[in-house]
């Protein structure tokens, strides 16, 4: 019985799958700096938005923040990252676990304005939305979530697919 009971909850380390672009469990010290730090071996490291600060986003030890304060305060991943992700050929599946308060104005969360997937959480709805922006920075797909910015944990998750090639 008590292999059994040694065995729930035991926390391993996870290894991504080689179909990762990224893995940003984001539970890091402050001392980790002005990254968030890609855990599936790419290297893949999201950086801090000009206006966030590595005290502002570790706040909480172990918990990534941004500052809603302004909409450069939030996780910016790189066009090179994004750039790995061929739209045409596979798809593209964001994760993730946060507590998210209703805007005062819309705020990016995670992503990236010019190139790619953007999630942000926008004031007019209190809902996370995610946005692609085409290569020139051209938005090409913006949809609302049905979980809410209301401050409580929720947990996100957006699917985008490829193309139909039937």
């Amino acid at each position: 019985m008590s292999d059994i009971l040694g065995r729930i909850g035991t926390q391993r380390d996870v290894t991504p799958s080689t179909g990762y672009l990224c893995y940003y469990p984001a539970m890091q010290p402050v001392a980790d700096g002005t990254a968030i730090t890609d855990r599936s071996g790419k290297g893949n490291n999201a950086s801090f938005g000009a206006g966030l600060s590595a005290a502002n986003a570790w706040a909480t030890p172990g918990y990534f923040t941004t500052a809603a304060s302004a909409a450069d305060q939030y996780g910016v991943i790189a066009n090179s990252i994004v750039s790995q992700w061929d739209f045409l050929t596979e798809c593209l599946m964001i994760a993730f676990r946060g507590k998210i308060p209703a805007p005062a104005s819309t705020l990016g969360v995670f992503g990236n304005v010019t190139k790619g997937p953007r999630i942000f959480a926008k004031n007019a709805t209190n809902k996370i939305s995610i946005s692609l922006v085409h290569d020139v920075g051209t938005l090409f797909m913006t949809d609302s979530a049905a979980a809410p910015c209301d401050g409580n944990e929720h947990s996100y998750c957006f699917f985008i697919s490829k193309p139909d090639d039937r």
